[in-house]
């Protein structure tokens, strides 16, 4: 038998439980309520921005969001893709490597600490979405080769 069983009633006890359950039903409700403006799609690619702070800026705007590179050589923004959404409406993304292929194994968005990570669609998509015939699917390698291309022409 545990130590604080036998140091705490049974009121107390029922009251820590359910207070403990309170607080997991509020995080899961904070949780889909930031999901509730949020209409990410299957198949939507996606670019990851991390928060830092800099101290050096006014206050309240000390958070400034950089996007998630590839590596500290490719300074391409990495993508990642929605390759599910469950019956909560929660998006699961896999990472999308610079060749195309998907990367380890799906997470959940509501898996991130949001004030922290942000997910925005990725401007190169949204371009190809809006623009593009609709049989045209978009290739996250071609247009990694365009850029790759424009950047070699400039040096």
């Amino acid at each position: 038998m545990s130590l604080w069983k036998d140091t705490m009633t049974p009121e107390e006890i029922e009251t820590m439980s359910f207070r403990a359950r309170n607080k997991k039903a509020e995080e899961v409700y904070d949780i889909l309520k930031r999901f509730q403006d949020i209409s990410f799609e299957e198949g939507d690619f996606l670019l990851r921005y991390d928060a830092s702070w800099d101290w050096d800026m006014p206050e309240g705007e000390e958070r400034v969001w950089k996007v998630e590179q590839f590596s500290d050589t490719n300074k391409s923004p990495r993508k990642y893709k929605v390759v599910y959404i469950d019956e909560a409406g929660l998006p699961y993304v896999q990472k999308v490597l610079f060749n195309g292929e998907m990367s380890g194994s799906a997470t959940c968005l509501a898996g991130f600490d949001l004030d922290h990570v942000k997910f925005v669609p990725d401007p190169d998509f949204m371009d190809h979405h809006l623009l593009a015939e609709e049989e045209d699917v978009f290739d996250p390698l071609t247009v990694y080769k365009e850029k790759k291309r424009e950047r070699s022409k400039v040096k």
